[in-house]
């Protein structure tokens, strides 16, 4: 993403420090085809974009969607980020009950209510990882499963895309994640870390 200056390589849309876009690694060749996960034939696509690519891949289709939705109140959106972004930037405090930079309630959720809400949701949790594992997709910048550090200590399995500038989070050290999305992946739960997320650790 970095070489391409994280802009999609079809329809030009430039991710910025107000309006971040969540996008993927595409290959060029489809690994069905034959292709591989060399640089040269890697290239960042937004959601719509790759969604129009791959017009038979449900879960690029429904990516693309929550995109649109998410994106929709755009004014909104900028006016929300612009009043929250600066505090940030000058380095005042976020208090607790605020909205975040994005102009999300900050409110801490168990991970099993969180898990409960409607597909691409964005959620506040507190866990800690107790499993991290190799991927191996060059998109992925790490995977694992996360233990609830509320509640009943239930756990989830967890996706950190590459690319989004987040910081890698450390096995039994705790975190709270702001604006991870809800997500399934083959008919389990899953939370997604995208570049709409923050980590904090505690």
């Amino acid at each position: 993403m970095e070489r391409d200056q994280f802009t999609c390589q079809s329809c030009g849309l430039k991710s910025t420090r107000i309006e971040r876009v969540p996008f993927d690694i595409d290959h060029i060749v489809p690994k069905s085809e034959g292709g591989t996960h060399a640089l040269e034939n890697l290239q960042t696509l937004c959601p719509v974009c790759h969604a129009e690519k791959h017009p038979d891949v449900d879960r690029l289709q429904r990516r693309a969607r929550q995109f649109r939705q998410r994106n929709r109140p755009s004014t909104l959106f900028r006016a929300i980020a612009v009043l929250t972004v600066l505090p940030a930037l000058l380095g005042l405090h976020r208090p607790a009950g605020t909205l975040d930079r994005y102009g999300r309630r900050i409110a801490v959720d168990r991970v099993e209510h969180a898990v409960g809400s409607a597909e691409g949701s964005d959620v506040t949790v507190e866990v800690m990882p107790t499993e991290l594992w190799t991927a191996d997709d060059a998109s992925v910048q790490q995977l694992g499963r996360l233990r609830d550090l509320n509640g009943t200590g239930s756990t989830v399995r967890f996706v950190a895309w590459a690319g989004n500038d987040l910081p890698r989070m450390e096995r039994d050290h705790q975190y709270r994640l702001f604006g991870a999305r809800v997500d399934t992946y083959e008919g389990h739960d899953q939370l997604v870390l995208d570049s709409l997320t923050d980590i904090e650790q505690l």
